[in-house]
């Protein structure tokens, strides 16, 4: 995957502001459009799409498939979310965990264990993730099929399963779902 793939990531973010302001679902389906063409247009030879793969490297397919479920709810009328608390928590300790590892903080290191053991661990990631809430647990299991296709350069199954902009989502997520609960309280 290339650069351009982070258009799908941009599209569904305007895509979700567009929902949560309650436009309509044909000027949403513009704007999303719209935004996905906006970040492909380079100025001074770069674009935002470039700019972010720059900084972040390439895509996991968790990623791809997360923004792409988004869009399409982003163009349902209820206002249903398409992750919860659990996922988000879920996601992050995840992440933690493997950055942890990859720092050598923890006293193992997961991302760099033979194939067979990543297989199993990510196999056993989807299994969790599927029991602790089932659209996440599909988008895990999609990222397991592309990894058996083979459609990314890594050959670790952890670049498809997660990455920084997923991490960092699931901590906005999770503050995002602490704030709702504050307000709701006052």
């Amino acid at each position: 995957m290339n650069y351009y793939v982070f258009s799908i990531l941009y599209m569904a973010i305007f895509g979700y502001f567009g929902h949560m302001a309650k436009i309509k679902i044909s000027t949403n389906i513009a704007l999303i459009i719209l935004s996905g063409i906006v970040v492909n247009i380079p100025f001074n030879g770069l674009s935002i799409t470039m700019l972010t793969y720059s900084f972040v490297g390439e895509m996991s397919v968790f990623l791809f498939t997360l923004s792409l479920m988004s869009i399409f709810e982003s163009l349902r009328v209820s206002s249903r979310t398409l992750m919860n608390l659990k996922a988000f928590i879920f996601i992050f300790i995840f992440g933690l965990i493997l950055y942890l590892s990859v720092l050598n903080i923890l006293p193992f290191d997961l991302y760099y264990q033979p194939r067979e053991i990543t297989i199993i661990i990510g196999c056993a990631i989807t299994i969790l993730a599927y029991f602790i809430h089932k659209p996440l647990g599909f988008i895990y299991l999609i990222s397991l099929f592309a990894y058996g296709l083979g459609v990314l350069s890594s050959k670790n199954i952890f670049d498809y399963l997660i990455d920084v902009p997923t991490w960092v989502f699931s901590m906005m997520g999770i503050v995002g779902f602490g704030i709702k609960r504050l307000v709701k309280r006052r």
